[in-house]
Formats: structure tokens, C-alpha cells, sequence
């Protein structure tokens, strides 16, 4: 990518300060549309998820935040974007820890001039990139251990214990044909083997991996949404007709069943929701055609900032990232959940 293209946000409360990185920045041919500032942690936050930069600067002491603490709250948001700081003389060790906890890079104000400006932010987003293709090896190897446990899990159950317990249930049912017997305890043990079956039935179901290549993906997303809907808790809406699977790679159907998978299960132990809506689509997001996962629900929502960090999330944004994919969430308390998972289209067959 050429430095003309670069998106740049510089999160800085210092006019001039933003003025001087600025010209430096326009010293090296970096691209003047393409660089974005906000002066609030906030407002920061906000510019990185709307416009998705490359590369932010940001200063350690805002007006709503100071310290490390300032870049410890940033990273909580920050997925693909090399974070270079921006620290006076006298924070130069603060600098340093933010690196040792995940920035690539920083900088004294009034210290650099425009090539050693250009030089750390080629060399940030260059090391941002290597530690991306570690990140997603790790997650690709854990994710793919994970299906291959589950897999493993499922076929014991289904093929060992199973056929044991309806194996007893055969010799039960023998028994009881027999007099004298003590029936009512029988037919107490053949109740309870009978409900244990059903239960493996169910979790066997839940551990291997859907058959996709059988059914295709929305029957197999139908089949989960209609388990769900049983239950009775809430209503669901699907948003999926005429959506072309096939522009999807295998192991991207099986993330995305597996996203809306963990979603419902976090809806359905913590959010109290009377109505969700999911939806799954092929958009046009700038120049390029994005994959849309989105799942909304009435629930009782959540602060976000609080919530990112949560495993199920995790798992959410690890399989997302996968395929270069990004979690988008919405939500406040007592206003419900609005989240988008989207996969970028040359990720797609």
C-alpha cells in the first residue's frame, strides 16, 4: 500500500501539536483526505470504527483519559490498526510500556522531522501486519483443534456410550417381558436411560460440525434457528433469501454457523430478548462487497466497553479475524444488541 493511501487517524487535543505531525505527514506525501483527527478518546474511538485506519497516532493524555491508561482503552477497539504514540520527553516510560503492551511504535513531540515520521510508520504497520499472520495462525491452529476435538468428542458419544445405553434399554425392555419383575423400577431406569440418549442425541448434534457440505449453509443456519425457536424463549426473524452461499469458502460457512451459534447462546443465557432478528448478506461497503452477519435483539443490552473482553467475544472476533473479518457492536443497557460480523469479499470463492 502506497503512503498516498494510507488512512491516518491522530487522536490528539493539541492543535498544534496535530499541526506540526500534520505538515510532516504531508512532507512525506501521506495523503491529506485520508488523515482523520478527534482530540477525545471518545471521539477517537468513534472516527476508528467508522472510517477503519490503517495507522493512528495517539496522544497519552486526553481530556478523558491519561497515561497508559489511555492506550490500554484504545486497544480494547483496535483490530487491524498500527498504533504509533505520541508522548513527550518526560513520558518516554510510559512510551515504552504502551509498546510492551501492544503498541508498535512512538514518537517524541518536536523530536522527529518528516523522514524518521515516514520511516516509523512504515516499520509500525509492517510489524502490526507480521503480528496479525502470527495472531491469525494461532487462532486458525486453536480454532481448528477446537472443530477437530468437538469431531473426535462426537463420534465417541455417538458411537461408544450411546450404543451401550440403548444396548441396557434392549435388556430392560427384555426384562419387563418377564414375570415376576418389579416393573415400576424398571420402567423408572428405562425412562432415565431413555433421557440420557436424548441428551447425548442433543449434545452429538451440538459437537460435530454441521454438515454443510450436504445441506448447504442456510438449511443448516434454518435447522439451528428452528432448535432454538422451540424452546419458545423468543421470536426469530431470518433475513437470508436468495443470499448466494456459494461466494462463501468452506471453512467460512462453518465460522459463521459456529459466530451465530455462540450469539444465540449469549442471547439466551443474558439478554432477556422477546424478538431477534438475524440477517445474512452480500453488501457493497465503499469498493469492495462485504459478507454481513448481523444479529439484533430487544434484550437488555450492555456496555460495550465493559463487555469486549468477555470469552464468548473473543471467540466471536478470533473466527471473524480468521478471514479478515471484523465484529461491529451496538448496544447500550436497556436498549438491546446490534452486532455485524463482516467478512471482506476477496476473502470469498
Amino acid at each position: 500500500m502506497s503512503s498516498s493511501e494510507l488512512k491516518i487517524l491522530v487522536i490528539e487535543d493539541n492543535y498544534a501539536d496535530f499541526l506540526l505531525l500534520r505538515e510532516n505527514m504531508l512532507l512525506a506525501r501521506y495523503s491529506a483526505a485520508n488523515i482523520f483527527t478527534a482530540e477525545t478518546l471518545a471521539a477517537g474511538i468513534a472516527e476508528m470504527e467508522q472510517h477503519k485506519p490503517d495507522l493512528i497516532f495517539l496522544d497519552l493524555h486526553l481530556p478523558d483519559s491519561a497515561g497508559l491508561d489511555t492506550f490500554i482503552q484504545l486497544r480494547q477497539y483496535v483490530t487491524s490498526s498500527a498504533v504509533i504514540v505520541l508522548s513527550g520527553l518526560a513520558d518516554t516510560s510510559i512510551a515504552l510500556e504502551a509498546i510492551t503492551q501492544g503498541a508498535q511504535d512512538y514518537l517524541a513531540k518536536g523530536e522527529f522531522d518528516y523522514k524518521l515520521l515516514d520511516k516509523t510508520i512504515r516499520y509500525s504497520i509492517e510489524r502490526k501486519r507480521s503480528q496479525l499472520q502470527s495472531q491469525r495462525a494461532i487462532t486458525e491452529a486453536t480454532v481448528r483443534g477446537q472443530e477437530k476435538e468437538r469431531e473426535q468428542l462426537g463420534v465417541e458419544l455417538h458411537d461408544n456410550i450411546n450404543q451401550i445405553l440403548a444396548t441396557s434399554r434392549l435388556y430392560l425392555d427384555h426384562a419387563l417381558s418377564m414375570n415376576p419383575v418389579r416393573e415400576e423400577l424398571v420402567a423408572k431406569s428405562r425412562e432415565f436411560i431413555s433421557e440420557a440418549i436424548e441428551e447425548i442425541r442433543r449434545l452429538t448434534k451440538k459437537l460435530l460440525p454441521p454438515t454443510l457440505e450436504d445441506l448447504g449453509l442456510i438449511p443448516t443456519l434454518n435447522e439451528l434457528v428452528e432448535t432454538i425457536s422451540i424452546t419458545g424463549l423468543f421470536q426469530i426473524e431470518t433475513i437470508w433469501e436468495g443470499f448466494d452461499e456459494h461466494i462463501l469458502q468452506k471453512d467460512q460457512k462453518l465460522t459463521i454457523y459456529r459466530i451465530l451459534q455462540e450469539l444465540m447462546n449469549n442471547i439466551i443465557k443474558h439478554a432477556g430478548a422477546k424478538h431477534v432478528t438475524v440477517s445474512l448478506r452480500l453488501v457493497q461497503e465503499t469498493d469492495n462487497k462485504v459478507v454481513e452477519l448481523m444479529v439484533k435483539d430487544d434484550g437488555k443490552g450492555f456496555n460495550t466497553a465493559q463487555k469486549r473482553a468477555g470469552v464468548g467475544l473473543r471467540n466471536i472476533v478470533s473466527r471473524a479475524e480468521l478471514f479478515g473479518g471484523t465484529v461491529n457492536i451496538l448496544s447500550e443497557p436497556g436498549h438491546g444488541c446490534e452486532m455485524k460480523v463482516l467478512f471482506p469479499g476477496d476473502y470469498c470463492d
